[in-house]
This record gives C-alpha cells, sequence and structure tokens, in this order.
C-alpha cells in the first residue's frame, strides 16, 4: 500500500474532503499519436473498468481517438472529456483547446470528489502544476517511465514529496527518482512494478502466411536504434521483406525498407518473422517487444539495460550494439526457420507466464492506489497464477 506523506494527508480537515470520494480517476492528458506509456496505461484503465472498478478516464478528444487508432475501444460511458472535439481546426485553436482541456481536468478532479487521481505522465508540467494545486484537488499518483529525460531533480523532489505513490516502471527508473529524493518518507512512496504487460485478450494469432522477414516497431527517434539498422541492411540478403513502422518527425529513408505508420500493430506483427529491439540503452518495458512476443515473433534485441528482465537467451538473440552483430543475427534466423519458429514460441510462452496485465493491476491497485479498485482484479490473478 503506498504510503501517506503526514503533512497532506492526515490533516483532518482533508480527512473530511476525502470522506465519501469513491471513484479512482485515469487523467490522460495526450495527443493522438500512442506511444508505450499511453497504451500501457489504457489497457490498464479498461482492465480496471471491465472488472467492476468504479474507475473514469479523464481524457482529451485526440487521446480516445489514438485509443481507437489501436484498436483499443473505451466505452463512452467510461470517459469524461476535458477539451472539445476541435481536431479539424487551425492549430492555434488547438492549442488553446489544449490549455483549456488541462484547465478543466483540473476543475473536474477538484468538483468530482474523486478518491484518487493517477496522472498517466512523468513529472513534467502537468504533475508539477497538479502538485501546486494540492490543497483543492484529491491525493494523486503518477509513473516514471523513462529515467532519460533529464527530469529536473527540484521537479522529482516536489512532485514525490505531495504525490501519494509514485509509479516506476524498472529497477533502474525506481533507483533513479529515489537518488534525488531527500526524505525517507518520499522513497518509501515509489514503487517499481513486478512487470511489464500488455493485454493478452488483444493477441489473437490466426494462423497466416508470415510474409514479413524483418520488422521493427518503434517511435522515429535516434534511441531506438533506427541507425544501427541503417548500417546493417546493406550486410543483409536483398530478397529479405523489411518493414519499419512507428510515428515521428523524422522517419528513416531507405530505399530497402518499407517505412510507415502502423495502426494495427498486432496484425503487422503475427504477419512477421523477425522483430528488432535495438534501442541504445533500453529495451525493458517495451510495449512493440511485448506486442511482438506475444505475437510469437523471433527477437533479436540490444543487450542493455534490464532487457534481459523479459528476454534472454532460451527465447531470444541477445546482440551487442553493433551493425555487424545485428547483420549476422538477421541472416542467422532468416536462413533458420526451425530456430526462428521456437525463438517466437518461447518468446511468447515467457509473456504469456510472466508479463500479464492482471499481474501488473494487482500490483497498481494495491501499491499505487491503495485497493480496492476491482475487487475481481487480485482475485483473478490469483486464480490465474493457480492455473
Amino acid at each position: 500500500m503506498g504510503s501517506s506523506d503526514g503533512f497532506l494527508y492526515k490533516d483532518s480537515l482533508l480527512a473530511f474532503r476525502l470522506s465519501g470520494m469513491s471513484k479512482i480517476a485515469f487523467l490522460l492528458f495526450s495527443g493522438r499519436k500512442f506511444g508505450g506509456m499511453e497504451r500501457r496505461y489504457v489497457r490498464l484503465f479498461l482492465h480496471f473498468y471491465r472488472n467492476d472498478g468504479d474507475v473514469v478516464l479523464l481524457s482529451t478528444h485526440d487521446a480516445i481517438e489514438g485509443a481507437r487508432d489501436l484498436g483499443m475501444i473505451i466505452p463512452e460511458g467510461a470517459v469524461r472529456f476535458i477539451d472539445f472535439d476541435l481536431g479539424s481546426f487551425p492549430v492555434f485553436i488547438r492549442k488553446a483547446n489544449r490549455l483549456y482541456g488541462l484547465i478543466r481536468a483540473l476543475l473536474i478532479s477538484a468538483v468530482e470528489r474523486y478518491r484518487h487521481v493517477h496522472i498517466v505522465a512523468n513529472p513534467g508540467f502537468l504533475v508539477s502544476l497538479y502538485s501546486r494545486m494540492r490543497f483543492f484537488l484529491p491525493r494523486y499518483s503518477f509513473s516514471v517511465v523513462d529515467s532519460r529525460l533529464g527530469f529536473r531533480p527540484e521537479l522529482i523532489v516536489q512532485t514525490v514529496r505531495f504525490a501519494y505513490a509514485i509509479d516506476c516502471l524498472s529497477e533502474t527508473i525506481g533507483q533513479f527518482v529515489k537518488a534525488r529524493c531527500r526524505r525517507i518518507a518520499d522513497t518509501q512512496k515509489i514503487h517499481v512494478a513486478p512487470c511489464s504487460f500488455i493485454d493478452l485478450k488483444e493477441i489473437n494469432v490466426e494462423p497466416q502466411v508470415r510474409d514479413i522477414d524483418v520488422v521493427m516497431m518503434a517511435r522515429f527517434s535516434p534511441e531506438k536504434g533506427y541507425s544501427l539498422l541503417m548500417e546493417a541492411l546493406p550486410k543483409i540478403p536483398m530478397d529479405l521483406v523489411v518493414h519499419l513502422c512507428g510515428f515521428g518527425p523524422v522517419p528513416p529513408k531507405s530505399a530497402r525498407a518499407k517505412v510507415y505508420e502502423c495502426r494495427e500493430p498486432i496484425k503487422v506483427l503475427s504477419r512477421s518473422k523477425i522483430f528488432l529491439s535495438i534501442q541504445q540503452t533500453e529495451n525493458y518495458p517495451s510495449q512493440a517487444l511485448l506486442e511482438a512476443m506475444a505475437c510469437g515473433c523471433a527477437i533479436i534485441a540490444t543487450d542493455v539495460g534490464e532487457t534481459r528482465r523479459l528476454l534472454d537467451e532460451s527465447c531470444a538473440v541477445l546482440i551487442p550494439s553493433s551493425p555487424v552483430s545485428l547483420a549476422d543475427a538477421i541472416r542467422g534466423l532468416a536462413s533458420d526457420a526451425d530456430r526462428c519458429r521456437d525463438l517466437g514460441a518461447a518468446a511468447r510462452k515467457r509473456v504469456f507466464e510472466d508479463h500479464t496485465l492482471e499481474r501488473f493491476a494487482a500490483y497498481f491497485e494495491d501499491a499505487i492506489l491503495g485497493g480496492g479498485v476491482a475487487g475481481k482484479s487480485r482475485s483473478s490473478f490469483r486464480e490465474n497464477r493457480r492455473h
């Protein structure tokens, strides 16, 4: 259970304000382009909602459209929109709409008497603003999913001090946040998730031809490893079909590969033989990697960071961050169909055993939300573990 800050939560007046609050709110202040963070917590929200959880999603219209693009349908009754639907209006009007959405999200949180608000965001402007208005708002938690973003130490100290709990997706991230906190009471609020996860109910891999030899599915940004692949491409057979799927302002340019934005990742992955997760410093807890594993792709991954929390040699080919090693690994798997198939089956088994939504939800409900969100989530997780 998340620890409380005595100064903030044991005050009798605030205790009176908290009495009678029931719903848990997830605040998703996002655009239409979804990264792993947004996909992960929308899936978590839907899990609680489907399991009779008393939860609501405070969301922008763009975020709901982004979820729909990826096949995640959020019931209308589960959402409180915080902005107007102005997708086709000029940019300056849409920016004003975003500001309005931010203000409205805080107002709704103050008025609706939610028991707890989880902010789907790293410790940036949104979390900082919420913490500064904490006396008028429900208790809050937030997630830290990337320690490479260079968060200001004073910002981490402020947002952690007044939060109820902090959800960190890896031990490395948890240590990064703890190192910047000065008080023991603050470090006790910092929790590390036991696993990453996807919603395995979304994975329905029907038997079909795997006509994509190599796929890489990641945001078009430098740390994801596209430059490594560009150096390796000339060293692999020309007849291999290579797809690069992602989004971002600077997509890689290659006449050797098909480059596009993918709105149906499971369909693409279920057609793929080899999946590349070749980030420079960390492949854990990648949503695309988990989806590829669940779809039975053979995985080639750089052996960096906490990648081995997901993969080892029994279910993947782990390589140093080298174009020669990458090209060798691709050639080796492309020429060995049996090994490719066996690695894909082992990776799929690993996800279904260790990286389930139910396991993460049980942790999140107890440690981050303080329990009592979705009664079925913990019992269903225990039932799954017994079987």
